[in-house]
């Protein structure tokens, strides 16, 4: 079985978080089809059939309650997609090359196309409409640098996690043991010295 390649970690990442900003898209869709849906009036029945026993208000009910969740999960994946998006920002500071900091904000936060990416970072050169081509294999090649340095800052950004995961291990097995020794020392010291003096006492 093929190993797979060194950058499909932060590949996976990058494609989780923009699958996030469209899940977010199409809850806002819904929402707006939903609130569109309760400004307007109900228009006439002509198909014959009767209507359901519910009255208006109860079904204006049930549609301001569904639209509140609604609400509320937006604001979840918002907030999830924040929190997403600044440790994605974190990384990225780690790269040197600012073309690379650009290429990886404007395809995954902003969503750009490859044409819209290669005219941001070179739409200015002179001979770029004579060698667009070349330029947006230049973007290519940035884009693959790029997800190669962040590979390796999430690499590190993990192992640190581990070590420090481990240290507190550490610490806390030593607090334990710590505590431990502690209460056998003032067990010993009830048996051997408090509790005589008790006993004389009363």
């Amino acid at each position: 079985m093929s190993e797979k390649p060194i950058t499909q970690r932060i590949k996976d990442r990058l494609a989780a978080y923009t699958a996030m900003l469209r899940d977010i898209d199409n809850q806002l869709e819904r929402l707006d089809r939903m609130e569109m849906t309760m400004a307007s009036p109900p228009g006439p029945d002509l198909t014959g059939m009767p209507r359901g026993s519910g009255t208006p208000s109860d079904r204006t009910g049930m549609m301001v309650e569904r639209k509140m969740e609604l609400e509320e999960q937006i604001d979840r994946l918002k907030a999830e997609e924040k929190q997403e998006r600044n440790a994605i920002e974190g990384m990225i500071l780690h790269l040197s090359d600012p073309d690379e900091r650009a290429v990886i904000r404007l395809r995954y936060f902003d969503r750009a196309d490859w044409e819209s990416t290669c005219g941001v970072l070179f739409g200015d050169r002179r001979d770029y409409v004579d060698r667009v081509d070349a330029y947006q294999n230049r973007t290519y090649k940035i884009h693959g640098r790029a997800l190669l340095n962040l590979a390796a800052v999430l690499d590190e950004l993990l192992a640190d996690g581990i070590e420090m995961l481990a240290a507190l291990l550490a610490a806390g097995n030593l607090s334990f043991w710590l505590c431990d020794r502690a209460l056998a020392a003032l067990t010993r010291y009830y048996h051997v010295i408090l509790k005589p003096k008790l006993k004389k006492k009363f």
